[in-house]
């Protein structure tokens, strides 16, 4: 028989020799390609897509597939294996724990007992030797009251005797001491009068070389610029710390207004001076006003005048008069509380600052512009600073003070005066910058208490 059929489209006849031999080639190949279900080898991996290997006998050897159920049993198993080795272990060290807390707590308990035991021992023994010290300290004062009761009789006879020794040495010595200090008071007295004379003596021979110093060291350049001065019209009063005695230091008398004295030959002195003036180098020569002394001019200023005050005061925070006036209550520069102060019999100008002991330019005018009326024009300045220019009533200022006030005594105020030039008219204001350049070129001075 035949069968005709199509393949690949070729036309295959078939015959029962060819049928055989192409099932028997199929059945080769689906040998290779299928599972046996009697049992079979694979040649490579086995891919279950996502499909279960199921019903599964308990394995015999260790490379068999493991079901579940002896996962389960298996892990079950160890854990319970590993439970019961913990709790062993936890019971053999808990039981161990337990004998050593035992043990240390019978420790405990003993120690105490053992430091009762080993004070009651040292507490004996101190307590022992405690009244051994007490038995021989009460020996000894039994021992010693009985000295002290057989000698108390002769004691109290010398006590007695060396009382009475001691009253008239005592005596004796304070006559000795007396006589002493009488003879060394008057031995003192007659030193100190000696050395007084000495250091006076001494003190004058220095003001000498003191001024033969100064008038070593003078310029002809310095005589001419004061010179300059000397020559302005209506110069009154002129006081100077550095030519106390006149231009050429020759005057015999202590000081010389320099506004009556020529360059040539010295004439008449226009001053008069209380106590003993003293002349110093601070800063610049000068004099110095100790609070007793003063200097006043016998030229009176009635309703013009330009007065020039260069000085300073001693002390920070002093307070008082050092520029002041014959008559009436007149006050230029320091006063009181106040640093800045100018009073002609009434306020013109007072102000209160930080207090210094620097050398200040005092600088006042006052000019009588018209003789009918009542009123005249005043200026005030601190060095280069103009404080104020105003109206007061006119009155007269009378001769200038010094030092030591006349009328107000107790205000008085210790300081140096440099100079002092007086002008007997209301200077202008040219007039005022030549003077004031004049004095700024030989000493240096605070410019107001900015």
């Amino acid at each position: 028989m035949t069968i005709p059929l199509h393949f690949t489209g070729r036309t295959l006849t078939l015959n029962s020799n060819s049928i055989s031999t192409l099932v028997g080639s199929a059945l080769s190949q689906a040998e290779s390609l299928f599972i046996n279900e009697n049992g079979d080898t694979m040649k490579g991996d086995l891919n279950m897509n996502q499909n279960q290997i199921i019903d599964i006998r308990e394995p015999k050897t260790n490379n068999e597939v493991v079901n579940k159920g002896y996962l389960d049993n298996s892990i079950k198993y160890f854990d319970q294996n590993v439970r019961n080795f913990v709790d062993i272990e936890v019971s053999q060290t808990k039981s161990s724990l337990t004998l050593e807390l035992i043990k240390l707590k019978d420790n405990l308990i003993n120690i105490p007992k053992l430091l009762d035991t080993k004070i009651n021992d040292h507490s004996n023994a101190i307590e022992g030797k405690f009244l051994e010290y007490t038995n021989q300290i009460n020996n000894y004062k039994n021992q010693t009251d009985k000295e002290l009761n057989k000698n108390r009789n002769d004691n109290e006879v010398l006590v007695e005797k060396i009382t009475k020794t001691k009253k008239d040495i005592l005596e004796e010595i304070n006559k000795s001491i007396q006589k002493s200090l009488e003879e060394t008071n008057k031995t003192v007295q007659k030193t100190l009068e000696e050395t007084n004379k000495t250091v006076q003596k001494s003190l004058e021979e220095t003001n000498n070389n003191f001024h033969h110093k100064i008038s070593s060291i003078s310029s002809l350049k310095r005589l001419e610029d004061y010179n300059i001065i000397h020559k302005m019209k209506g110069l009154k009063f002129w006081i100077s710390g550095y030519y106390p005695k006149g231009f050429h230091h020759q005057s015999p008398n202590d000081f010389v207004d320099l506004a009556n004295s020529s360059f040539g030959d010295l004439i008449g002195e226009n001053i008069s001076h209380q106590g003993q003036l003293k002349l110093r180098f601070n800063d610049y020569p000068c004099i110095f006003l100790d609070g007793e002394t003063n200097i006043r001019s016998s030229f009176n200023f009635l309703y013009e005048y330009t007065f020039f005050f260069l000085g300073r005061k001693l002390h920070k925070k002093a307070s008082g008069r050092l520029f002041s006036s014959g008559k009436g209550n007149n006050v230029l520069g320091w006063f009181g509380i106040y640093d800045q102060t100018l009073w002609v019999n009434q306020e013109i100008y007072r102000k209160k600052h930080s207090s210094d002991k620097e050398i200040h330019l005092w600088i006042v005018r006052v000019f009588d512009k018209d003789p009918e009326s009542a009123k005249g024009e005043i200026t005030f300045y601190d060095g280069d600073f103009q404080l104020v220019t105003t109206s007061f009533y006119k009155t007269k200022y009378y001769n200038v003070v010094l030092g030591q006030p006349v009328l107000y005594k107790a205000e008085s105020l210790k300081g140096y005066i440099y100079e002092v030039i007086c002008f007997d008219y209301g200077l202008n204001d040219e007039e005022i910058k030549t003077v004031r350049n004049f004095i700024k070129k030989y000493y240096s001075y605070k410019n107001g208490f900015n």
